[in-house]
C-alpha cells in the first residue's frame, strides 16, 4: 500500500511571473491561476492596492497582477523597522504610532511587542523587541496612553 502523498503547504507570496501580461482576468481567473480556495484573497489585494479594470464584473490586467506581487514580495522581504510589525492574518505591516499595542516580558527575559489586527477582531501580530529599541518602544507605548504602562 502507498503511502499517502504529502500535503502541500500553502504559500502566501505568489509567484509575480504567473499571469501573462496581454490577458484579463476575472476574479475566478485569478482563484484558478493562484490555485486560491475562494476569493478572499483577491478581495484583500483589491484593497491593498491591486489595480482593477471597472466593468460589470471585476477584472484585472495580467501586467497589474505581476506587479502587485512582484512589489508584496519585494516589501515582505525588506527589513521591518523598531515601529512596525508584520502581522500574518492580514499580511500587512501594522505601526506601533497607529495601532494600540502592548509589551509583553517574555519567559526568556526578551519583550515583544503585541498588536491586534484591525483586519480580524481575534487576529494578534506581535514581535521581539531588540534590547536597543525597548527604551524607543517603551517611551511610544508611554506617550500614547499612560496607563498602559507594562512593568
Amino acid at each position: 500500500m502507498d503511502a499517502p502523498a504529502p500535503k502541500k503547504r500553502g504559500k502566501n507570496l505568489k509567484n509575480p511571473r504567473q499571469a501573462k501580461a496581454n490577458w484579463q482576468y476575472t476574479v475566478a481567473d485569478v482563484i484558478d491561476l493562484y490555485d486560491l480556495k475562494a476569493d478572499r484573497p483577491v478581495k484583500t489585494w483589491v484593497k491593498n492596492g491591486l489595480p482593477v479594470v471597472r466593468s460589470l464584473d471585476m477584472r484585472f490586467w495580467g501586467n497589474d497582477l505581476n506587479a502587485f506581487h512582484k512589489a508584496r514580495r519585494k516589501e515582505t522581504k525588506s527589513a521591518c523597522p523598531w515601529h512596525a510589525v508584520n502581522c500574518p492574518v492580514c499580511k500587512n505591516r501594522h505601526s506601533l504610532y497607529e495601532e494600540p499595542f502592548c509589551i509583553e516580558c517574555l519567559p526568556n527575559g526578551r519583550h515583544s511587542a503585541v498588536v491586534r489586527c484591525p483586519e480580524s477582531p481575534r487576529g494578534f501580530a506581535w514581535k521581539i523587541i531588540k534590547d536597543d529599541d525597548l527604551p524607543l518602544v517603551k517611551a511610544l507605548l508611554a506617550s500614547k496612553d499612560p496607563s498602559d504602562k507594562e512593568d
